[in-house]
C-alpha cells in the first residue's frame, strides 16, 4: 500500500429544507474567512456567487492511499461537537462511484453513482436507523494517487420522495509541504 500526506480544502454548500440543525448545515465551517472562499470561487468559478451561496470551508492535512486500485482519502474533523473519521473512495477504473464514510460514535455510509444516480442510504442515529435517499446530481471525479485533484459532488437528501437537503461539495487535494 502506498500512502502520503496531502493537504485538503474541502469547500461545501447545504442547503436543508426540513429545518435540519444548523451544525450539518455548517459542516466544515472550520477553515477560512468569507473572503478567501470568495477569491478562491471566483479563481475557480463554481458559481457559488451568482445563487447567493456563502458556502463553507475546510482546509486540513489528510491522507491518501493507494492500494490494488483503490484510492482512499482520508481526514479527521469536528463534525457536530464530536471527532469525525472522513473517507473517500473509489477504484480508479470506476470513477463514476465512490464511497463517503464518516466515523463518528457510529458509522455512516454514503454512496454516490454517477450512472444510476438514486441510492438508498441508512444513517444510523443514536435513537435508531433513518432511511432515505440519495440523488447523485453531479459527481466529477479527476483525483489520483500521483497528482492529487479534485472530487465534486452535488446530491439531493430526499426522505419519502421528498426532498431535505441539497449539498455542493468540491474536494481539493495537493502535496503537502
Amino acid at each position: 500500500m502506498a500512502s502520503k500526506k496531502v493537504l485538503i480544502r474541502i469547500i461545501n454548500r447545504t442547503e436543508g429544507f426540513l429545518g435540519l440543525p444548523e451544525e450539518m448545515a455548517n459542516y466544515g465551517s472550520e477553515g477560512e474567512g468569507e473572503d478567501a472562499l470568495s477569491e478562491l470561487d471566483e479563481h475557480l468559478g463554481l458559481g457559488f456567487e451568482n445563487n447567493g451561496e456563502i458556502p463553507s470551508m475546510l482546509e486540513t492535512e489528510a491522507e491518501l492511499e493507494s492500494e490494488n486500485g483503490r484510492i482512499t482519502l482520508s481526514y479527521y474533523t469536528e463534525l457536530i461537537g464530536a471527532p469525525s473519521l472522513v473517507k473517500y473512495s473509489f477504484f480508479e477504473d470506476d470513477r463514476d462511484s465512490l464511497t463517503v464514510t464518516r466515523k463518528q460514535m457510529l458509522e455512516d455510509v454514503y454512496f454516490f453513482d454517477g450512472r444510476s444516480r438514486r441510492q438508498t442510504v441508512i444513517y444510523n442515529e443514536e435513537s435508531g436507523a433513518v432511511e432515505f435517499s440519495l440523488y447523485t446530481k453531479r459527481l466529477r471525479n479527476q483525483l489520483t494517487y500521483e497528482l492529487g485533484g479534485f472530487l465534486e459532488i452535488e446530491y439531493y437528501a430526499e426522505v419519502r420522495g421528498g426532498v431535505v437537503e441539497h449539498c455542493r461539495e468540491y474536494v481539493f487535494v495537493e502535496p503537502s509541504v
